[in-house]
């Protein structure tokens, strides 16, 4: 029931206040009218909810959920969150005090945690660790034998660790041609190929448990790349490739050589060194990064600058020594 005294959710058509009422919820209401599709429709979406009474005044014979309990508010029954908080024998002080949550914040206790997680109704949040969150590995004490991770984003997991994944025979393998059939190697190859991935660490493992097995040795999550073998070298004896391959599908584009203010064209007209202290001499300044484009300007002392993905014609500035000073 809202607290306009209307209902908004229905639980069952056509049942009388008995057996509406036998089911225990503090919210639970019933409504005498009995009302059809257009009814509900009109009452639920333009009138703020249909006009119900309460099954219960009290809380005798309010049953709530687990982590919960029976209060009055404002005149009515209602099921709070109430977990239950107290400390076991065998728990230590470093259960009693703060915990970090599996959503990456820092609660007080795990009273807390537990408190927030009714609210909300997720039964997704948990106790990742005890102590405030950590941005390392470093002083985390994983719980219940889990091992310390850290994801694509350096957040670090108390994660679960399997060590005992299907041994399976890479394709290179001498014993499916010795010890098994033509037949059977022929499948226990194809099976092997099939179930290989690649990490983004450029390494080939033979299957999706052997990636998960690999990352928790190192402590750092391994995204997988794609399936399959790794664009490299073959597979070593311990199941995974030694060298680092490109990972890149798609061919690099030609690269055009850009020129700086300590690198000139050849083409370009050097000024001439005059011995005179009369003369004039030139200093080039041009703009950076500067980008040669065909075809050749017209005038010698005139380039094409590339800039901002347009072309522009602005020529290099020649700039009398005279008047800089």
């Amino acid at each position: 029931m809202a607290r306009s005294g209307h209902c908004v959710d229905l639980m069952s058509q056509r049942m009388g206040r008995e057996d509406c009422c036998s089911t225990g919820g503090a919210s639970t209401s019933w409504s005498q009218e009995d009302m059809d599709a257009g009814e509900l429709f009109f009452w639920r979406v333009l009138g703020g909810g249909v006009p119900c009474q309460a099954c219960k005044e009290t809380c005798a014979g309010v049953t709530c959920g687990e982590g919960k309990r029976c209060v009055m508010r404002k005149g009515r029954p209602k099921c709070a969150c109430a977990p239950d908080c107290r400390h076991g024998k065998g728990s230590s002080r470093s259960q009693r005090g703060p915990v970090c949550g599996s959503d990456g914040r820092s609660y007080r206790s795990a009273c807390r945690l537990r408190k927030r997680s009714c609210r909300k109704k997720s039964s997704n949040l948990s106790i990742a660790y005890y102590g405030h969150c950590e941005r390392s590995c470093e002083r985390i004490q994983c719980p219940d034998g889990k091992q310390c991770l850290l994801d694509q984003r350096l957040t670090p997991h108390c994660v679960k660790c399997r060590r005992n994944c299907p041994l399976l025979i890479p394709a290179s393998s001498s014993f499916s041609s010795s010890n098994l059939s033509s037949s059977s190697a022929a499948l226990a190859a194809a099976t092997a190929r099939h179930r290989m991935v690649c990490g983004v660490d450029g390494v080939t493992y033979l299957s999706a448990c052997h990636l998960r097995e690999a990352a928790c040795r190192r402590g750092k999550a391994i995204p997988m790349a794609y399936k399959g073998r790794c664009k490299s070298k073959p597979l070593n004896n311990k199941g995974f490739s030694p060298s680092l391959p490109h990972l890149s599908a798609t061919p690099s584009a030609p690269v055009r050589k850009t020129f700086t203010t300590n690198s000139f064209p050849r083409r370009f007209p050097q000024p001439p060194l005059h011995s005179s202290p009369d003369a004039v001499s030139y200093t080039v300044r041009p703009l950076l990064p500067l980008r040669l484009l065909s075809p050749p300007p017209a005038h010698p002392n005139e380039m094409y600058l590339l800039s901002s993905n347009r072309v522009s014609s602005t020529p290099f500035t020649l700039v009398s020594q005279n008047a800089l000073l």
